[in-house]
């Protein structure tokens, strides 16, 4: 099993649209490749309204 990430409402809109640097964008990438990240109830519905 791999880390377990936990992402909030900011990483997850700055990843959505694209805000990190190409650098970062390819580090997410591959992070996601191995194991999907959490958001808590409250980020989701964060989203939900974003």
């Amino acid at each position: 099993m791999g880390m377990i990430y936990l992402w909030d409402t900011n990483i997850a809109i700055y990843f959505l649209q694209q805000q990190f640097s190409p650098e970062a964008e390819k580090f997410i990438d591959e992070l996601i490749q191995i194991e999907k990240p959490f958001i808590s109830v409250i980020t989701e519905i964060e989203l939900l309204c974003w």
